[in-house]
């Protein structure tokens, strides 16, 4: 059990062999023999990475040469801060000094860290569950979370939470764009150090990130990669073009009628040169889901749960790195062009949880308290930050944490400066439909990967892709075809099927 996962505690636990123990600063390190665990020192400076970092633009780095540099030039958190800005990864890092002891984790919170201070201890972990195992404890719930969680309106917006508060009232859950102060006890948002830069700088910033942790990944093992009619996954290819016969391509075919998904990767391959596999995968099994559930205190179990069953069963996955679009949806403005402003009922509204939801409606609120501010200083549309931190950091990072009990994901769009750098850009050269930026960005890497539609529909689909293009109209749409349909989540049905 428990592979890839992390828990860090102030008291000792006794362990199931497969865990591996580590002493940092005073804590107990508990991680899963799959999870890489380096450390390295300069001066009073001790630092502990848990997972997997890459440096982009120096991609002949592994984890031990990344880790050792960023001790030799992080003497504070602000300069490690600043350091860890530029990578990718999936990752947790810490740092000790005489002074100071944080956490901070990748761009978009993807290795999960839940957090505790109660009765003056520390616990980091990836995984509720381990913590109550190991600990020997019972789940806290408090009864507005109960109750939420009881809620057809959960169910149906795939276990999203909104806000920094868990399952457990115990915990609560580190955002993007904050770290944890240890001694302190409490999380702080990160500052942001970053140059402004043209659209021309930044295609070319953009594609030695995108083709840099590509080419990380395929140096340190095997990687297979999904291709889909979508825009992210054909960015990916793009960025994958010099190592096209290194990586195993694949698409699922759920035999869903999204035809478009399967039928647009084979011409890819065919007319491109490169091998692709379609994949069918088995209808859950019992077998399966018996380890699954396991896992999770709170088990999604969805039609896409069987692609985490297709690569616990394919053994061969298990030492391989599955390359993923995700994040990019960030600086894609998925809630469309800016303009609608940003009154609670507008975020409520985009969650996809009703207005008579409570417990949503004020972790979105607490949350608004210090986004607005913090969106205006960094110049980061609030509506881009909501998706990056409250639907990424949160819902989104729920599917690689499922999958690590058989396989590594990462995703190369998971770089703090990648998406500060594209958000800079004009929203009208980063909304639908033209995604202008990310045409320029595919034409910079490899322009005959367009020589095939993205996401070719009719219509109705190309009226629904305008509607896209302003928040505006995409919440009044949506507020329209919810008094239609008598359906409250009508949006979040069709934002879970856009986003992955």
């Amino acid at each position: 059990m428990y592979r890839s996962q992390y828990l860090a505690s102030s008291n000792p636990v006794t362990c199931p062999p497969e865990i591996q123990t580590t002493q940092f600063a005073g804590l107990h390190v508990y991680t899963h023999q799959s999870l890489s665990v380096v450390s390295a020192e300069c001066g009073d400076v001790r630092l502990l990475l848990l997972g997997t970092v890459v440096d982009p633009l120096k991609p002949e780095n592994d984890n031990q040469a990344i880790v050792r540099d960023l001790a030799d030039e992080c003497d504070t958190s602000g300069a490690l801060y600043r350091e860890a800005q530029k990578l990718s990864g999936r990752f947790v890092l810490l740092l000790n000094s005489n002074d100071e002891f944080v956490a901070v984790h990748d761009a978009c919170a993807l290795r999960q860290v839940y957090y505790s201070f109660v009765d003056g201890k520390i616990v980091l972990t990836s995984s509720l569950r381990m913590f109550l195992e190991l600990h020997d404890e019972q789940i806290s719930i408090e009864e507005g979370a109960k109750e939420f969680t009881e809620s057809p309106e959960y169910v149906s917006r795939e276990h999203a939470w909104y806000g920094d508060r868990c399952l457990d009232a115990r915990f609560r859950q580190l955002l993007p764009n904050f770290s944890l102060d240890l001694l302190r006890r409490k999380a702080i948002r990160l500052p942001v150090a970053r140059e402004i830069l043209n659209e021309v700088d930044t295609v070319a910033y953009a594609t030695r990130v995108l083709e840099g942790t590509i080419e990380a990944l395929v140096r340190r093992g095997p990687v297979i990669q999904a291709l889909t009619a979508g825009w992210d996954s054909r960015i990916l290819l793009a960025a994958a073009k010099r190592f096209r016969h290194d990586i195993s391509f694949f698409v699922f075919d759920m035999e869903d009628g999204s035809q478009a998904d399967v039928e647009v990767p084979r011409k890819l391959a065919a007319n491109l040169g490169f091998d692709l596999k379609v994949i069918r995968p088995l209808q859950l099994q019992e077998e399966f889901l018996d380890v699954y559930r396991a896992e999770h205190v709170d088990p999604r179990v969805l039609p896409k749960t069987r692609h985490v069953q297709h690569h616990f069963f394919e053994k061969s996955h298990h030492d391989a790195t599955n390359v993923n679009g995700n994040c990019a949806e960030i600086a894609r403005c998925f809630y469309g062009r800016p303009g609608i402003g940003s009154h609670p009922r507008v975020f409520q509204h985009f969650s996809g949880y009703s207005s008579e939801n409570k417990f949503a409606l004020q972790s979105i609120n607490e949350w608004l308290a210090g986004a607005q501010s913090y969106a205006a200083e960094n110049q980061i549309e609030v509506l881009d930050l909501f998706y990056w931190e409250q639907r990424m950091g949160r819902w989104g990072a729920l599917a690689p944490a499922e999958l690590d009990i058989a396989i590594d994901e990462i995703s190369p769009f998971n770089n703090r400066n990648l998406l500060l750098s594209i958000m800079q850009q004009p929203a009208r050269q980063r909304v639908a439909p033209s995604y202008t930026f990310f045409r320029n960005l595919v034409n910079e890497m490899w322009p005959e990967v367009l020589t095939e539609p993205i996401n070719p529909c009719g219509p109705l689909g190309r009226l629904k892709n305008l509607m896209r293009h302003s928040s505006l109209s995409k919440y009044y749409c949506s507020r329209l075809q919810e008094m239609v349909s008598g359906r409250k989540n009508a949006y979040a049905m069709e934002d879970s099927r856009t986003e992955r």
